[in-house]
C-alpha cells in the first residue's frame, strides 16, 4: 500500500499543490503526451489500486453484481468494494461522470463485456458449489472460537 509521509506539510501548501493535482487531472485530455507523465507519477502498484477502484465503481453503478462476486474478480477485499460503495451511495457524483464517459467508448463496451460474463461464471459456479454441497466455508483458527 502507498505510503504518505509522516512529516507534515504547511496546510496552505498542501491545499495548493492538491488543487494543482486535481487541476490537472481534470484537464488530463487537454494536454499532449500525458500518458508518460502518468507512468511517471504513480507506480505500478498505485495504478493498479486506482484502476481496480475505477473498475469497482463501474461494476457497482452498472448493477447486477455483488459485492462478494466484485471482490473475488477483481482480487481486492470485500471492505473495498463496500468503501467504493459508501462514496457512491453518499454522492459518487465523480464515478458517475467517469463510468458514464467510458461506456461510450467502444474498448470499454468490450471490457464491460468480458467482465460480465466472468462475474456471471462466477457467480454460477459459487451457485453450483453450494448447491452440489461442495462449498466449504474457511476454517476460521481455534482463537476466533467465542
Amino acid at each position: 500500500m502507498p505510503q504518505v509521509s509522516k512529516r507534515r506539510v504547511n496546510p496552505e501548501v498542501e491545499k495548493r499543490i492538491a488543487n494543482l493535482f486535481e487541476d490537472y487531472i481534470r484537464n488530463i485530455g487537454k494536454y499532449p503526451k500525458s500518458t508518460p507523465f502518468i507512468s511517471e507519477l504513480f507506480t505500478e502498484t498505485e495504478k493498479k489500486m486506482l484502476s481496480k477502484r475505477i473498475a469497482i465503481a463501474f461494476l457497482l453503478i452498472k448493477g447486477g453484481s455483488d459485492i462478494r462476486s466484485i471482490a473475488n474478480l477483481l482480487k481486492v477485499s470485500t471492505a473495498t468494494v463496500n468503501r467504493v460503495n459508501n462514496i457512491i451511495k453518499t454522492g459518487g457524483d465523480g464515478f458517475r461522470q467517469i463510468v458514464t464517459k467510458l461506456l461510450t467508448q467502444e474498448i470499454f463496451k468490450d471490457l464491460l463485456h468480458k467482465i460480465s460474463f466472468y462475474l456471471i461464471s462466477f457467480s454460477e459456479r459459487e451457485a453450483g458449489r453450494k448447491t452440489l454441497g461442495l462449498y466449504k466455508p474457511p476454517k476460521r483458527p481455534s482463537h476466533y472460537l467465542h
